[in-house]
């Protein structure tokens, strides 16, 4: 074989090595990249939920903290304005978290949340009303009130087991992709080394001992050239 032949053969190995890496490289690269946006939505669908679940019970201790005012107007108008403040709050984190949902599972528990939820404000919107003209009606309510905070609460909780586990699975499967990454990599540098030795041994001229000290080594190249 020729210097030109070997020359050709040996750039055509170190193309098909360098794009063979390159094309790992980008596939691990963009499943990872996925894995982790999943990853990262998750969280933060799990997040939203958290702040609606915190408002949740927000909205009781405003009902509660009407309750104890006793027809204070001072009292009931910071109650007023922390109750708005909390439900402006509720309904955005559901609403955020419904954009987040990726899953059919995770947008109908989210979904289901819906009426008990306005069922809900709109208990805590009249308890508060009427305990600034009829406290004793408030008082009454009340019970009411609670039915409809437990039954959001069996909502929420069966949400939350949902986005926890989905969270979880996420996260598990942005590790295993990490994992198969790191594989990938080093399995790609292993072939590069094998492949640069395998180069050299079929490429570089052989060089047998000298048979005296006068004589010089006898070298040959690989593959032996062909008589023609």
């Amino acid at each position: 074989m020729n210097i030109r032949n070997k020359i050709i053969l040996t750039c055509g190995a170190v193309v098909v090595l360098c794009v063979g890496a390159a094309s790992a490289g980008l596939w691990v690269a963009g499943d990872l990249s996925a894995a982790l946006q999943r990853a990262s939505a998750s969280s933060s669908l799990l997040r939203n939920h958290m702040q609606a679940d915190q408002m949740h019970d927000a909205l009781r201790g405003d009902v509660l903290s009407a309750l104890q005012a006793k027809g204070s107007a001072t009292a009931l108008d910071g109650v007023h304005k922390a109750l708005s403040t909390h439900e402006a709050s509720f309904r955005l984190s559901i609403k955020t978290a419904r954009g987040l949902a990726a899953s059919d599972e995770t947008q109908k528990v989210l979904a289901d949340l819906q009426a008990p939820l306005e069922a809900y404000i709109s208990s805590a919107d009249e308890i508060v009303d009427l305990a600034g003209h009829d406290p004793a009606a408030a008082d009454k309510a009340f019970e009411g009130f609670s039915a409809k905070f437990e039954a959001l609460e069996v909502s929420m909780d069966k949400a939350s087991t949902t986005i926890e586990g989905l969270a979880t699975g996420d996260a598990k499967h942005a590790e295993q992709q990490g994992a198969a990454a790191r594989h990938a990599m080093t399995g790609a540098i292993v072939a590069g080394l094998v492949f640069s030795m395998v180069i050299a041994w079929v490429f570089l001229p052989r060089c047998a001992a000298p048979r005296s000290a006068s004589s010089p080594a006898k070298c040959t190249s690989w593959p032996p050239a062909t008589q023609t």
